[in-house]
């Protein structure tokens, strides 16, 4: 049984709202676990991800938790929650004082009691997380899967070895990170031009620079003579899920990325995990195209909901 009670933390009553700090995640954690693993309510993060260096905000309205975000490539401000206590009531309260609420999971939309049918409620396709098979992509079996068996089969793997690790990032692995990324980034803009990454890298920066952070992380990686290729850093959640956060690897390396992915869904299965959350896709066409070339085997939906308008 849960022993975290929302009416008992430290998170004020709606409409006021606080900056998301590390003593909240036992809070947050209990929320999260009571759905799915949807990605926008996992602690690590709403506690990394600080568009315009702006932390999320946390408030609880009938016990839900209510959080305040920005959006990652607009920087607006964003309204969702998360709970199964008087839904319909929370949305018509919230709506009071937003226009919209986005980032709905269906858990909470499929509750909403609209009976005076004042609301559209509209399935959000941009911000829906994707769902992997593990057994799947650890074995990269039939006729969907054959590009990424190409891709792997075109990766010289003599002087390759890969590592796992887990709930644990030591000063060597953390270097080689972020020496990844900035590499990483240097071939995306040669390959793109303009490239802006700041609020990534401050996401991971955080998460590297905070061990609290680490527990039940799964860390991947693929080495060529002690010079990383590809890095995963995967959270182990709930119902089977794990939810992937960050993953890179060096273009110099074709078939990098798809064997990066390969080792992970094998180090995962090994731990009875059975499904990735690959996150959503933004409504990046690029982005999209990468992800559905994983095959999904589902997505966990999410919403828009707002007020009709009264003419």
């Amino acid at each position: 049984m849960e022993l975290w009670d929302i009416n008992k933390s430290r998170i004020p009553k709606y409409p006021s709202f606080k900056e998301i700090e590390l003593g909240d995640k036992p809070i947050v954690d209990a929320i999260f676990r009571q759905s799915k693993p949807y990605c926008d309510f996992a602690f690590v993060n709403l506690y990394i991800w600080r568009p315009e260096k702006i932390p999320s905000k946390l408030s609880n309205l009938n016990g839900n938790l209510v959080i305040k975000t920005k959006n990652i490539l607009t920087s607006e401000d964003e309204i969702s929650f998360l709970g199964i206590s008087r839904i319909t009531e929370t949305v018509f309260t919230l709506l009071s004082d937003h226009k919209v609420l986005k980032l709905i999971p269906e858990i909470v939309a499929k509750n909403i009691r609209d009976s005076d049918n004042a609301l559209n409620i509209t399935e959000d396709w941009d911000n829906s997380d994707y769902i992997m098979s593990l057994t799947e992509l650890a074995d990269l079996s039939g006729y969907n899967y054959s590009s990424k068996r190409k891709d792997i089969n075109k990766l010289d793997k003599t002087n390759l070895e890969h590592r796992v690790v887990v709930d644990m990032i030591d000063d060597t692995l953390k270097d080689d990170i972020y020496r990844l990324y900035f590499k990483w980034v240097e071939q995306k803009k040669n390959r793109n031009g303009h490239l802006s990454t700041e609020t990534e890298f401050e996401a991971l920066k955080t998460f590297l620079e905070t061990p609290e952070l680490h527990i039940n992380f799964l860390i991947a990686s693929v080495y060529e003579n002690q010079n990383m290729v590809s890095f995963t850093l995967n959270e182990l959640c709930h119902d089977q899920y794990v939810l992937g956060s960050f993953a890179k690897a060096d273009y110099n390396y074709y078939g990098a990325s798809s064997y990066s992915e390969y080792i992970t869904a094998n180090a995962l299965k090994k731990y009875n995990f059975e499904y990735l959350n690959h996150e959503q896709d933004l409504g990046l066409e690029s982005l999209r195209r990468y992800k559905l070339s994983w095959n999904p085997v589902g997505y966990l939906r999410k919403y828009i909901v707002e007020t009709k308008q009264q003419w």
